[in-house]
Order: structure tokens, then C-alpha cells, then sequence
């Protein structure tokens, strides 16, 4: 059986290889693109039109990566088909538009994962398991910084041209970087109330919020910051967090994670979790053909994918009108 991937950008294209690598026969759709072919480095892929042909010649399951504005559409094609859907990250620009597959999803029995594919990066597995146990003590405060320039995402490209720069198709910072908002709440999560500054802050010349700094209120009244934009250099990916009992710093473009425990004070424990980029796409499109095949939750669920996208959206409410926004209430 084949698997079809919807969109042939960059992130299509890598779904398409990554397939081929795990042993998948593969398809590729594209309205852009049209009947014909696309170029891997592995060879030539089929390309169609719509979904709806490529689903006419049976499938396996479906991978949308498309652009952002066009996943519900696609996967509510493919869950009518009664298939399993990869989608990619964002799901949907919207929670409610999330919520909304998540019910048809249930209701066809399928499985859905979303393409989070830092919750494989073992600097993340590390860091959860400092948490859980408890060596840092009782957290007080989550930080985290998220900046990358924007034209350095595909230095081949005019980077106003990309869906992450267009309102339009689901772009913008928080929506494109939502690996931020994930990780957090995959670490600390669920949020209760979130307080945001941002917009088009910047000399990008773009349509979307390029810059969100947000201050959030978990469980506990734990505060967590966060800070996302589209002009730091060189990139940064970095979650902070100090406790009662220590501190730890986690870089996940280094792959470090740094630890002291600090009562009484202690030495710096610095670990190494070197990772090849591209392992964290394979590991999440296993896990999800895995799922599919034991008919179970994959690891980035959508119902996780709702509940942050209810963080993103009170985050764009706060903006837009200032204050405390409830979140899942926006």
C-alpha cells in the first residue's frame, strides 16, 4: 500500500524521503505542482493533482504538509476515506479548527499524529526526566527563548515568499515556531491564564506577528516565559528552568542540557545528546506508522495539539486586546 503525501515544499519533500527510507512506497500531491513528477534525491516520486485521486487508487495512510490554511481541508478529505493522517505542525491555525478533526478523527476510528518532532529530541527526554524527578525541587520559573531570521529558514528562497510569512496560508512566528509553545507544554502544561506582547515588530516587511513575548501561569502558579522571533541570529533554542533545589538549562541546537543542584550546591553536570536534524522526523513518522499499525496514540497526539493551540490562541487574544486571557477560553 502507498502513502500519499499532500505538499511537495520542503517539509513534503523530507516526508517523501524519510518514507521511501523507512521501506514505504510513497505518492506525492500537489495543486501547484500538478500531474507529474518530483525530484528526491533518491529518484523521481508520481505526482497528482488532488487528493481525491490519489485516494481513488488506494492508500495506506496520508501525510499533509501542505500549507497551514489548507491542512483541515486535506485531512478531512482523508479521514472521510477512513485513513490514518500525519499532519504536520501547526495542525491547524486555530484550536477550534483542531477541535474540529480531533471529533472526526474519533468518530472514523483513525489515527492522527501531528509533526512535533522536538518531543523525540533526547535533550527533551533528558530534561522531563530531571523534572520528574524532582531534582530540581519545586519549579518557579520556566524560560524559554525560540529566535531564528527568517531568511535563513531557506537561504535559497525570498523568505517573503514562504508560507511562514503570509497571513494567508497560516504563517507567522507562533504559529510556524509552535515547537515553542509545544515543548512547554509538554514539559509543564497545562496553562491556565497567558499575558502576550507582539506583532509585526520588526524591519521584515511581513503581514504576520514576527515577534511574541508571552508570560504564562501553569499549575501551582508556576510562571513560564517565552519569547519567539523571526530576526534572532544565530538561531537559539533554549529552555531554562530554576527550582528550589537547583537549575537547568536545556540547548536544543547544542544538544546539551545543563544541571546543578544546588542544596546543597553542587558541580555543573553538562550532558551531550548530539542528533542528526532529520532523526527527529524519521523517529516521529515511526512512531506514528507504528501507531497506526498497533491502532494506539502516537506520541504527539492531536488532543495534545489542541490543547496547545488553545495556548497560541489566548496568546494572539492578549495581544490583540491586552491583559490576562484564560486559556482554552480565548
Amino acid at each position: 500500500m502507498t502513502i500519499a503525501v499532500v505538499g511537495t515544499g520542503s517539509a513534503g519533500r523530507r516526508h517523501l524521503a524519510n518514507l521511501r527510507a523507512l521501506g514505504r512506497e510513497v505518492l506525492a500531491v500537489s495543486a501547484t505542482r500538478g500531474r507529474g513528477t518530483v525530484e528526491l534525491d533518491a529518484g523521481e516520486v508520481d505526482c497528482l493533482p488532488t487528493i481525491d485521486e490519489a485516494i481513488a487508487l488506494g492508500l495506506e495512510a496520508v501525510v499533509v504538509a501542505n500549507a497551514t490554511s489548507a491542512h483541515e481541508a486535506a485531512t478531512a478529505a482523508a479521514l472521510d476515506a477512513g485513513l490514518d493522517v500525519y499532519l504536520e505542525k501547526p495542525a491547524t491555525p486555530t484550536a477550534a479548527s483542531a477541535a474540529a478533526i480531533a471529533t472526526r478523527a474519533r468518530g472514523a476510528g483513525a489515527v492522527v499524529a501531528v509533526g512535533h518532532q522536538l518531543r523525540f529530541h533526547p535533550v527533551l527526554d533528558a530534561l522531563r526526566a530531571v523534572v520528574a524527578g524532582g531534582e530540581l525541587g519545586r519549579l518557579l520559573v520556566v524560560r524559554a527563548d525560540w529566535v531564528e531570521h527568517l531568511a535563513d529558514y531557506h537561504p535559497d528562497e525570498d523568505y517573503r515568499t514562504g508560507y511562514a510569512a503570509r497571513r494567508e496560508l497560516g504563517g507567522g512566528v507562533l504559529l510556524t515556531q509552535i515547537h515553542l509553545p509545544d515543548l512547554l507544554h509538554h514539559l509543564v502544561g497545562p496553562f491556565r491564564s497567558v499575558r502576550a506582547v507582539g506583532g509585526q515588530l520588526t524591519h521584515l516587511e511581513l503581514d504576520v506577528d514576527d515577534s511574541v513575548t508571552f508570560l504564562a501561569t501553569a499549575a501551582d502558579d508556576l510562571a513560564v516565559t517565552g519569547h519567539l522571533d523571526y530576526v534572532g541570529r544565530p538561531k537559539r533554542s533554549i529552555l531554562e528552568l530554576r527550582g528550589t533545589a537547583g537549575w537547568a538549562t536545556a540547548d536544543l541546537v547544542a544538544g546539551t542540557l545543563a544541571v546543578q543542584r544546588s542544596d546543597p550546591l553542587g558541580p555543573v553536570d553538562v550532558q551531550d545528546h548530539p542528533i542528526d536534524r532529520n532523526d527527529l522526523f524519521v523517529a516521529t513518522m515511526a512512531d506514528f506508522l507504528d501507531a497506526c499499525a498497533q491502532r494506539r496514540a502516537p506520541r504527539c497526539s492531536l488532543d495534545d495539539a489542541v490543547a496547545v493551540l488553545e495556548l497560541t490562541d489566548a496568546i494572539r487574544a492578549s495581544m490583540a486586546g491586552g491583559g490576562d486571557v484564560a486559556v482554552g477560553r480565548a
